[in-house]
């Protein structure tokens, strides 16, 4: 996440904790991921400031999936036809998978 840190800057203001908390919160193993269970996932994360970061902070989207891009060109190579696909269609949702 450090080299990451640095794309969540947003006017002086480090929102790089905010990112990795929110981050946590959708990986977590929890069926509902919802901002009340996000918080729960750590118990330094703040309701109001995810909620800051997700809805108004201005930090680049596309600059953190060009990054993402390049390490995972740098893990799995340059091999034309190889990606990387994330897909969540296996979640559990109500106790059912989509």
């Amino acid at each position: 996440m450090n080299s990451y840190a640095a794309h969540f800057w947003v006017y002086n203001h480090d929102q790089s904790r905010n990112a990795f908390n929110y981050l946590k919160g959708l990986t977590q193993s929890k069926l509902e991921k919802n901002m009340e269970r996000m918080e729960e996932a750590d118990p330094q994360a703040d309701y109001e400031s995810l909620q800051q970061f997700i809805t108004d902070s201005t930090w680049s989207a596309y600059s953190v999936m060009d990054l993402v891009a390049q390490d995972v060109n740098t893990l799995i190579g340059d091999v034309e036809g190889s990606g990387l696909i994330i897909d969540e269609s296996g979640d559990v949702i109500n106790g059912k998978t989509r």
